[in-house]
C-alpha cells in the first residue's frame, strides 16, 4: 500500500503520537482523551501504520487498576458506608485459600 504526500505526513504525526502514547503512564484510551483523540481513529492510524511495516507494538489493554491515594479523611457520613472490617477480613481469607 502506498501513501499520499499528505497520508505521509499523517503517518509521521501519528508515528510520533504512537512514541507519546508508549511513554504515557495510563492506558491507551486515557491518553486519546488527554490529547482529545478519538480512540477510533488513533487504532485505525496504529493498524495502517503497522499494514505499511513500520514497527508499532500492538494496542495492550494497561494491566494495572487505577489507585487514587486519599489526602484528607473522608466526613463520618461516608466513613460508615464502608463495609464491615470483619465481613472484608472474612471474604479476604476466603479468596486466600481459594474458596471463593
Amino acid at each position: 500500500m502506498r501513501l499520499s504526500e499528505s497520508n505521509r505526513e499523517k503517518a509521521k504525526v501519528w508515528a510520533a503520537r504512537f512514541a507519546q502514547a508508549e511513554q504515557f503512564q495510563g492506558s491507551t484510551v486515557e491518553f486519546c482523551q488527554k490529547e482529545g483523540l478519538s480512540i477510533h481513529t488513533f487504532r485505525h492510524w496504529k493498524r495502517k501504520l503497522q499494514d505499511l511495516g513500520h514497527k508499532a507494538k500492538p494496542i495492550e489493554p494497561n494491566p494495572f487498576a487505577r489507585v487514587s491515594v486519599l489526602t484528607q479523611l473522608q466526613p463520618r457520613e461516608e466513613r460508615r458506608a464502608l463495609p464491615d472490617p470483619k465481613w472484608v477480613a472474612e471474604v479476604l481469607l476466603q479468596l486466600h485459600r481459594g474458596i471463593l
